[in-house]
């Protein structure tokens, strides 16, 4: 019977058992002894090897196989390829339907992965590990591209949320410092006070500049009747006062008025910033229904005071905005009220030019623009409808056309277009999300009627982005005038967030 030569080594250690007396003058295995042990037992056995022992040749080392010419391996003998330098993966046909669930991704032939060549390295790149993370990020890019449709292909803008500053107080507005990192959050405290806070942006985190509080609680701010030298803050607060910050010295307001009888809702400013001709103006809407002008330069009265004529009932003025300021003369301020009326104000004869009601509260109204010619106007409501209209055109009786577009079941609270693109406007609901929206003009703006009168044609709307940030209504948003794509809101849980959205310059 053959035996293997280990057995008579160490019948214990390998599990085999031998005649009694043939191991007991053996000495113990260990890994330091192994040439004594064996050696004595070729003496036990007296001398040799056992029957049909074959002694083992010595191990030459074996040359690496050159790999044959034309294939993967031949051109991977000079070292291997990174995930990014491999060929582009062949097309793939999907299964039928009936293979599976509608939205399963199995294909068939399934391009194998790529041999390995004896003499490839093992660096960090091409590790297992490796070949795996990138075989992970391979098919769930191919999977996305198979998936989506061409608006929501690999272009698609993303929202990300890159700080999040938690608060002790309610914010109402956010805006950016004109020419800087820095931002600041309008609000009230729990004691009835009005807070505003200087933040600056250091990397992925915000830093608490200064804070300063004031007896009233401030409603709303806006930057845009200043100088960028000066970059002067005006205020709206729930008392009704029109106040005008310097940041540098907050003590005492630079212009201080008492404006409306109770609170002031929304502010915008224009002739500031560099945008928009004529001299600086702020208007303010206010819930004893009027909307009035103010000129920094001239104490106590405004320039202009719209309010109903006498027998009509005040309503509540929720916001405010300028437009059509594109030279020194012209100029209109829009109005949005709570029973759904949109008032367009013309300054230059004072009068109201246009008017119309989409059946609900306006919450917030901006002109994609304030200093060029009037072209769209965007108006959001209580009901998660927003209307864009096409202000080139006006028929005697019908006005602007409009396109309406049901975003979400909750309240729209702000619309804010971007600064570097005056078709793409960001909308924040009362669910705490937000929803990235483009405007697509149509083929034709303005067409004749059956009577010869020129009127306006809408265009269309459709949804880039969508995303939930906050389970609270998020009550403000403000782009950055100076970086494309950066974002600040503010939400009803005491929460600032600062925003990237990508991939704007790509739509």
């Amino acid at each position: 019977m053959l035996h293997d030569w280990r057995e008579y080594l160490h019948p214990v250690l390998f599990k085999r058992r031998v005649p009694v007396g043939r191991h007991r003058d053996l000495p113990q295995l260990t890994f330091s002894n192994l040439p004594e042990v064996r050696d004595a037992g070729r003496e036990a056995r007296g001398g040799g090897e056992p029957a049909g022992f074959i002694s083992p040749a010595p191990r030459v080392p074996r040359a690496p196989r050159r790999p044959q010419a034309g294939t993967p391996a031949a051109s991977w003998a000079a070292g291997p390829p990174c995930p990014w330098q491999l060929p582009p993966p062949a097309p793939r046909r999907p299964l039928a339907a009936s293979s599976g669930f509608a939205g399963t991704r199995r294909w068939r032939n399934r391009r194998p992965l790529p041999p390995r060549s004896p003499c490839r390295p093992q660096n960090a790149c091409c590790s297992r590990a490796g070949r795996s993370r990138w075989r992970f990020r391979r098919g769930r890019s191919r999977a996305g591209r198979g998936g989506m449709s061409a608006a929501a292909g690999p272009e698609r803008p993303q929202v990300v949320s890159h700080v999040q500053q938690a608060l002790s107080y309610t914010v109402f507005d956010c805006k950016w410092v004109p020419r800087s990192a820095r931002l600041l959050c309008l609000g009230s405290a729990t004691r009835g006070t009005g807070l505003v806070q200087l933040y600056e942006l250091h990397g992925a985190r915000l830093e608490l500049l200064r804070e300063i509080e004031k007896p009233k609680p401030i409603k709303c701010g806006t930057f845009g009747a200043t100088s960028l030298q000066q970059r002067y803050l005006a205020t709206g607060d729930f008392d009704g006062n029109l106040n005008i910050w310097n940041l540098e010295a907050p003590e005492i307001p630079v212009y201080s008025v008492k404006g409306h009888k109770e609170i002031i809702n929304s502010i915008d400013g224009v002739g500031g910033l560099g945008i928009g001709e004529g001299a600086p103006e702020i208007v303010t809407g206010s819930r004893d229904g009027t909307v009035k002008v103010w000129d920094p330069r001239q104490n106590d009265t405004p320039v202009a005071n719209m309010e109903p004529v006498q027998g009509e009932s005040k309503r509540d003025c929720w916001t405010v905005a300028f437009g059509n300021a594109y030279n020194q003369e012209e100029r209109v301020v829009c109005a949005g009220y709570d029973n759904g009326d949109i008032k367009l104000f013309d300054l230059k004869t004072m009068s109201l030019r246009w008017e119309t009601n989409i059946k609900n509260g306006v919450c917030s109204v901006e002109f994609d623009r304030k200093d060029i010619n009037m072209n769209k106007l965007v108006a959001t409501s209580l009901e998660g409808k927003f209307h864009v209209f096409d202000m080139r055109t006006q028929h005697p009786t019908k006005g602007f056309a409009s396109v309406s577009e049901k975003a979400q079941k909750s309240t729209i609270w702000q619309v804010r277009h971007l600064p570097q693109n005056r078709d793409i406007f960001m909308t924040s609901g009362g669910s705490g999300s937000l929803n990235l929206w483009k405007y697509e003009y149509p083929a034709q703006r303005s067409k004749k009627d059956s009577e010869g009168s020129e009127m306006g044609v809408a265009g269309s709307v459709s949804l880039l982005q969508n995303v939930t940030l906050s389970t609270q209504p998020i009550s403000s948003l403000d782009w950055s005038p100076d970086k494309k794509g950066l974002c600040v809101c503010g939400a009803f849980d005491q929460t600032v967030r600062v925003l990237i959205v990508t991939k704007l310059n790509k739509i």
